[in-house]
């Protein structure tokens, strides 16, 4: 069975950052790498012990997952913010759902990418847009200390739904999810 797991909010978050600036505060806060992302390409930068993963989405507009609340690039945003008054910060609304990387096949299966991108070769580090029985879902790859792992970000008012397309993809996945 594949593991399946809502990711903790006390210990991970997911935070949006656009508009016009949204690349020099990327790089400001993240570095060089940020400007090396094309869209749907993430970078993991791990400092002081914390990790970051960044996700660009697109020229603009990036979001970043960040591992506990005493991460050290959390207070770089905010302090960047002050310097880029054309940029947005913001935690996401959106709820992370970590999947392990066994999960891929079926659910590659339950639903369609968005055109151009495809559920085949999705690589480390990649992200696609998809729906699922009408549930628009950012599929993320990316590596954490466990492993490859996908994650998929949902508006809150899915969640239900896609704990239903979950526990149809695994009958052994009860509510709520087994976290390991």
């Amino acid at each position: 069975m594949a593991t399946v797991e809502w990711a903790p909010t006390g210990d991970y978050q997911l935070w949006d950052f656009a508009g016009e600036g949204g690349l020099s505060l990327a790089l400001a806060v993240f570095g060089d790498a940020a400007g090396r992302l094309s869209p749907f390409q993430s970078v993991t930068l791990t400092e002081d012990g914390a990790t970051a993963n960044l996700l660009r989405l697109c020229q603009h507009n990036f979001r970043v997952g960040l591992q506990n609340r005493e991460n050290p690039w959390l207070e770089r945003l905010a302090q960047a913010q002050a310097d880029h008054s054309r940029v947005w910060v913001r935690p996401s609304d959106l709820v992370p759902l970590r999947l392990a990387d066994d999960a891929w096949p079926p659910l590659s299966h339950l639903g369609t990418a968005r055109r151009p991108h495809r559920f085949e070769g999705l690589g480390l580090n990649r992200a696609l847009p998809a729906r699922f029985q009408g549930i628009a879902t950012l599929l993320w790859r990316q590596s954490w200390s466990q492993g490859t792992v996908i994650e998929c970000h949902l508006g809150r008012p899915d969640a239900a739904r896609w704990q239903a397309l979950m526990e149809t993809a695994w009958p052994d996945c009860r509510s709520p999810f087994p976290v390991q």
